[in-house]
């Protein structure tokens, strides 16, 4: 159930956490760049972190801070929160006189219905339901039920939401972008981008590098992104033997340039909501393999446009690599396959879909 396509201006508030890093973050800052070019987009957000997404300068962008949050008992924080951004969001609708108000992740998700003002509520789940916690799942089914229209990443999520949420919703891709394509000279590097965070798994993609590396010696794995397990993967690498071959680079604002000369993308996540990484590395060409998480399965048809492996299967993950590494063929198929599920992504693509719900 999809409303008709609206050409008239719409004064459009977007709620996201930050502006930093972060895959809901930079989904929210597409969309509204994008919407910006026939709309009115404010982009609301509350920790002030470093820009690290590009914002167009006809968006507004409105900053606030939750204050006193310290002098609150724990027991109440949560709900102190949600009616500070509550207040916000109420007098954003009332000062800029929104016409649309959208929201990213289950927190936002629930200060978006319950703020005040005679406008249309959007939210939007961006990770995979199955790994909520009790408590997070019930805040998302109270938003999606109270919303005017809810958007998934993926079938998977639609379903796991009761009949009528899905009357009211619809599946849209995350709006990608890249810098640059793949190169036609690559390098024996395998690489993969994503926070350094349990969920991603990097441990696993190790532990298959390290079953990899005793077949392939010549090859190199980097990991681009940042966070608190970098000690922790630093000491693993070195306990397999391939510390020499293992290479962390952090956050990289221009990664497309870094990983365009790559023999192989890996993603080797737990679960995902709808990875933009494993998206933009389709969109450049590469071939690549990802673990059969959520938005995975739906992006990757298996052995078409990349190859799917098993959730935590470190040997699976290995065979894939060499599948890979012993195939030229494969892995330029592979490549051209991708880039061509891609184009589906395109923002100015995703865009006319976001138009249609306004």
């Amino acid at each position: 159930m999809e409303p008709k396509l609206v050409s008239d201006k719409k004064n459009i508030l977007i709620f996201i956490p930050s502006l930093g890093g972060g895959g809901a973050e930079r989904v929210a800052c597409r969309l509204a760049n994008g919407l910006s070019k026939k709309h009115k987009v404010y982009l609301i957000y509350y920790a002030h972190q470093e820009q690290t997404y590009y914002v167009h300068p006809d968006v507004q962008k409105i900053e606030f801070s939750v204050r006193f949050r310290h002098r609150c008992p724990a027991k109440l924080r949560k709900w102190y929160d949600i009616l500070y951004k509550v207040a916000a969001v109420t007098f954003a609708r009332w000062k800029y006189r929104i016409d649309t108000s959208i929201s990213f992740m289950d927190r936002l998700n629930l200060v978006n219905v319950l703020a005040l003002g005679s406008c249309r509520v959007i939210v939007s789940d961006r990770n995979d339901p199955a790994y909520k916690t009790e408590e997070s799942m019930r805040d998302s089914l109270y938003a999606h039920r109270f919303a005017d229209y809810a958007v998934f990443q993926t079938r998977k999520a639609q379903r796991m939401y009761p009949e009528e949420v899905g009357q009211k919703s619809c599946i849209i891709p995350n709006p990608t972008e890249v810098s640059c394509y793949a190169s036609e000279c690559r390098a024996k590097k395998i690489v993969t981008v994503g926070r350094l965070h349990k969920q991603k798994n990097q441990k696993m993609l190790i532990r298959a590098f390290a079953l990899f590396h005793k077949l392939h010696s010549g090859y190199h794995l980097c990991i681009y992104g940042e966070g608190d397990l970098l000690n922790e993967l630093t000491v693993l690498a070195t306990s397999y033997g391939v510390g020499d071959f293992v290479h962390f680079e952090g956050f990289r604002g221009d990664v497309h340039m870094a990983i365009a000369d790559a023999e192989q993308f890996v993603l080797s996540s737990d679960y995902e909501g709808l990875p933009n990484a494993l998206m933009e590395a389709m969109m450049m060409g590469h071939a690549c393999i990802s673990t059969a998480c959520a938005g995975s399965d739906e992006l990757i048809n298996d052995g078409k446009n990349g190859l799917l492996v098993p959730v935590g299967d470190a040997e699976a993950l290995c065979d894939a690599m060499c599948r890979l590494s012993d195939d030229p063929e494969l892995r330029m198929h592979l490549g051209e396959a991708a880039s061509v599920s891609a184009e589906a992504w395109r923002t100015e693509n995703v865009i006319r879909l976001w138009e249609r719900i306004l």
